[in-house]
């Protein structure tokens, strides 16, 4: 029959270790913005492909989901347009030479992709093409969501939260001239995914 003492030193391991499963499934505290992220935003805001853009300052969520901040972010509505809805069929012809565009206009201003998809239209011709790239700002890295489809288009750039890596962004491998499905002389040949690591996103 256990001890006294064996059977205290149990309970208090049980209770060490219901202690530390609730600690581990409770809510991050949110921590604030400060005046770093503030300046990286002004710092986003100022890049050629963005200026003029929305800027969103980072922000704590209002919830208790294990989720801390909303990283600070500048968005462009249709920045590369290929025509409007109604002209879809027509403007289906131009995505391919738009889309090659906008990734160029994006290496030209320092841009780095890291990530290029390509989506077909049944005929053939691109139907939308995503790059995400990243950009040294000196002191942390940014990164950027730009797409083109045949009926709009649209571009979202993101800074590092104070609190986090400077540069978070995944993959790493900058996607050189003759890399993506958006280098060669036409459309590829099959859909090309974006890949499984890709972590460029709102929330930190």
């Amino acid at each position: 029959m256990p001890s006294t003492r064996t059977r205290g030193l149990r309970a208090l391991l049980a209770g060490l270790a219901v202690a530390a499963l609730c600690t581990a499934c409770a809510p991050k505290p949110a921590v604030e913005p400060n005046a770093v992220d503030d300046a990286r935003l002004v710092s986003l805001s100022s890049d050629p492909v963005l200026a003029g853009g929305t800027a969103t300052e980072a922000r704590s969520p209002d919830t208790s989901a294990n989720v801390t901040v909303e990283r600070g972010s500048v968005s462009l509505a249709d920045p590369w347009p290929t025509g409007s809805p109604d002209e879809a069929a027509a403007a289906s012809d131009t995505t391919w030479s738009t889309a090659r565009s906008m990734l160029a206009t994006l290496r030209d201003t320092g841009w780095e992709p890291i990530a290029v998809g390509c989506e077909l239209e049944q005929a053939g011709s691109l139907g939308e093409a995503v790059v995400y790239a990243t950009k040294d700002f000196g002191g942390f890295t940014a990164a950027l969501e730009s797409r083109v489809s045949v009926s709009d288009s649209s571009l979202v750039g993101y800074v590092p939260f104070h609190a986090e890596d400077p540069s978070p962004w995944t993959p790493s491998v900058v996607i050189g001239p003759g890399e993506s499905c958006l280098d060669g002389d036409g459309p590829p040949s099959d859909d090309v995914p974006l890949p499984d690591d890709l972590r460029v996103e709102r929330w930190y």
